[in-house]
Parts: C-alpha cells; sequence; structure tokens
C-alpha cells in the first residue's frame, strides 16, 4: 500500500488545472514498468500520461535519458503521452495538448 502523495509545487499547479478544466485523472499513478506517472487519464481504451517536468530536474542529460525511456516504456504499454515543461504550465497550454490527443473533450 502507497503512502499519502506528495505532489511536487509544480504538480500541484496543474493538478489545480486538471481541477478547473474538470479532467478526471489519477495522481502518482504506478506502471506496471515501475514507473510513476505524474498524472493518467483512462479513458475506455485510451490511456494519456501527464508528466511535469521542472527546468531544475529535467534539464541534466542524464535525466532527459531517463525521461525518453520513461516514455518508450510507456509508449510500449500504450500510453500517448503529453511533457508539460515547467515554462508551459498554464490552463490554456493543458487545454490544448489534451485537445490535440482526440480523446479529451473540453467545453
Amino acid at each position: 500500500m502507497r503512502g499519502k502523495l506528495k505532489l511536487t509545487s509544480l504538480e500541484l499547479k496543474v493538478k489545480e488545472i486538471l481541477d478547473s478544466l474538470g479532467v478526471r485523472y489519477i495522481a502518482q499513478y504506478p506502471t506496471r514498468t515501475g514507473f510513476i506517472i505524474d498524472f493518467a487519464i483512462i479513458t475506455g481504451d485510451n490511456k494519456i500520461a501527464i508528466e511535469v517536468d521542472g527546468e531544475k530536474w529535467h534539464s541534466t542529460k542524464r535525466q532527459k535519458k531517463r525521461d525518453r525511456f520513461k516514455d518508450y516504456q510507456l509508449k510500449r504499454e500504450g500510453w500517448k503521452i503529453i511533457r508539460i515543461k515547467e515554462k508551459d504550465i498554464s490552463s490554456e497550454y493543458i487545454k490544448e495538448k489534451l485537445e490535440n490527443m482526440s480523446i479529451v473533450k473540453l467545453e
């Protein structure tokens, strides 16, 4: 059993935006390959993984390589991935990304 979820300040911003858009999601969703998805949206057979990338933690060569590997593994599991950089965190940006998936329709 997992302990209480601890979201980063950037993840909290994205959570607030998803909530304001009325998006149903699961925060800190564990995958069978051992990765944790920041926000998972599961609608029928469609799975969207939203990953929030802070500049400090996701700008190193090592972390970028790990992110690419995570994306590769998630795609193999059937996930569509949205990576949101710190500078892009906004309601408009997230809404556009979700609508572009043609899975999530927002009013």
